[in-house]
């Protein structure tokens, strides 16, 4: 169904990103395309493959005769065929979501009741079916499986130390630096007004900044800040997407981190993967979005900056960055709040959890 939805609006034949969905529709017929999307195809576009992939599956549970069952979402799809193959062989399931599911910030108000009992529907069958429930969050957690609390457990995203090896070098300008693409959900005009504000009263001056983007950015935002921007040669900088060892690069040798969270419902426990990859930088993080973020959580105790909706703070943090770099100080962290977050660490925590479902 989806290469069909995807003929239907004209769109290149090839696959869409998990986000697509967060994506407002921009004429009547993508509109009717969503509406049906989200309504028909329940829970997702991959449901089809629900029945081809089962079969190649069972061969593969007979032949090595598996402990451990892992199914990892999006898209919940995953999960559902994963549910067949508990029903039918005697094998320990661990289901893994990296987003929510029927609560997953996209949904709201889109779906109708009808679709929105049947997905929730699924969802309960996985959850109360499945021996351990692994997400991202707490907040990730609540949404999914508040009633569950003694078999969810949270492993977050993470971070390669070996992506960032590199030793920090103050450069020539105080260098802003966002990795990721742009939305009409990340766009915080305030911020960027908040920075304009600042060169345009050489509080940070213009002829030392540099705002470096690198992303797709839609074509309406783009022009915003060129127009924010225009006033101060050579501050602003983007580019489209690059390759991930110059970016990490980048983000090390960055003055000050860029963060923005998507201004959406149930968004709270959202953790960007560029968080911990930001985190193994270890450079000073401006973050925007709701104060009670679990990521603002994460980077006060790592010691690295905030995330906050107040013009006031983002002027505060911009300030405070400007000044560090000036001063050509490193920037006191929190190690062990850090390193927790690599893969490997995470990999045995997983580790282990696999031991403990067989175990018991």
């Amino acid at each position: 169904p989806e290469h069909l939805l995807r003929r239907l609006r004209g769109a290149p034949d090839k696959g869409n990103t998990v986000g697509q969905l967060a994506r407002a529709p921009q004429n009547i017929s993508q509109k009717w395309m969503h509406f049906i999307r989200l309504n028909f195809f329940i829970p997702d576009a991959k449901l089809l493959w629900r029945f081809s992939a089962r079969r190649q599956a069972e061969k593969l549970m007979r032949l090595y005769q598996p402990d451990i069952l892992f199914s990892t979402s999006p898209p919940p799809t995953a999960h559902m065929i994963a549910l067949d193959l508990k029903n039918k062989f005697p094998v320990h399931w661990v289901a893994d979501f990296r987003d929510p599911w029927s609560n997953i910030h996209y949904y709201s108000g889109q779906r109708g009741v009808m679709a929105r009992r049947i997905d929730q529907m699924l969802e309960r069958r996985v959850l109360n079916r499945c021996d351990r429930i692994v997400t991202v969050s707490k907040a990730f957690a609540g949404l999914l499986a508040e009633q569950l609390p003694d078999k969810t457990h949270i492993i977050p995203n993470g971070y390669d130390p070996a992506d960032f090896s590199a030793t920090y070098t103050p450069a020539q300008t105080f260098t802003l630096y966002y990795a990721g693409g742009l939305n009409t959900n990340r766009w915080y005009p305030a911020f960027f007004n908040t920075l304009a504000d600042l060169l345009h009263n050489s509080d940070i001056p213009a002829e030392h900044c540099r705002l470096h983007i690198t992303g797709q950015t839609p074509e309406d935002l783009r022009a915003a800040l060129q127009r924010m921007f225009a006033p101060f040669e050579n501050v602003l900088h983007m580019e489209s997407y690059q390759a991930h060892r110059v970016v990490t690069a980048r983000m090390r040798q960055a003055a000050a981190l860029l963060l923005f969270l998507e201004k959406a419902p149930h968004y709270r426990g959202h953790i960007p993967g560029k968080l911990f990859e930001y985190m193994a930088a270890r450079r000073p993080v401006i973050g925007c979005g709701t104060d009670n973020a679990e990521a603002g959580s994460i980077l006060k105790e790592a010691g690295l900056g905030r995330i906050s909706a107040s013009e006031k703070a983002w002027r505060e943090d911009l300030l405070r960055c400007y000044r560090l770099w000036h001063s050509g100080a490193e920037l006191p962290v929190n190690e062990a709040a850090i390193e927790k977050y690599q893969r490997k660490k995470l990999t045995e925590n997983l580790s282990r959890l696999f031991e403990d479902v067989i175990r018991y």
